[in-house]
């Protein structure tokens, strides 16, 4: 009877061991893979994860887990594998170094920061935080929609994603205007030209009188 009931409890015991694995599993899968400085490797590029602040993580809709030492490796990844719209996608506050869910994150890109794969993309929690450095170094600050559809190309690369399109819109207006005033002076030389036929052809009448 001691034998059975021993038994009895060492497999209730095991069974308890199951089940609290399995709950933590599923605890560990609700949050953003864990990435460990000076430890974790880069899904996209091989090499060692060494700024939180850079990172990316993501769990895809079958649950893998990726982790990036940069969220522009992340962004070339999920593109050509087209996970970004069913995948959990996680940042880092690049002051705070705080988790972010990435589609309530404001990023800023600029050439002037020096990500480790110079994707120039960092992100920041609060959008007033994104703007200040956005204007302190002449970058752009984007929501999560606005920096998936920028990195969107098919030859992805960080010009690409630092591209200024309200200058785009700048430049064609300039050029509008450029053209605008070539079409008015030549107008203006073809008036002139006009009234100095006209007037040679009044002294020519002139002088035959």
């Amino acid at each position: 009877m001691r034998t059975t009931t021993r038994w009895l409890g060492l497999w209730v015991l095991a069974l308890l061991a199951v089940v609290a694995s399995a709950c933590g599993d599923s605890e560990d899968a609700s949050g953003p893979p864990e990435i460990v400085e000076g430890r974790t490797v880069c899904d996209e590029c091989g090499m060692i994860i060494d700024e939180i602040r850079f990172a990316a993580s993501v769990r895809t809709a079958d649950g893998d887990e990726r982790r990036y030492d940069d969220i522009g490796g992340m962004l070339a990844q999920g593109h050509r594998d087209g996970i970004l719209d069913d995948a959990e996608i996680w940042v880092h506050d690049f002051e705070s170094h705080e988790v972010l869910d990435a589609p309530d994150a404001t990023f800023v890109l600029s050439g002037e920061v020096p990500t480790p794969m110079g994707w120039g993309v960092v992100a920041f929690g609060s959008a007033a935080d994104a703007g200040a450095l956005a204007d302190e170094i002449g970058g752009t600050a984007v929501s999560w929609a606005e920096l998936v559809e920028r990195s969107s190309g098919d030859d992805l690369d960080p010009a690409q994603l630092h591209h200024d399109h309200d200058a785009d819109m700048n430049d064609v207006a300039e050029t509008d205007d450029d053209h605008d005033m070539a079409d008015m002076a030549e107008t203006d030389d073809d008036h002139d030209m006009a009234d100095m036929a006209e007037t040679d052809d009044m002294h020519t009448e002139e002088g035959e009188g």
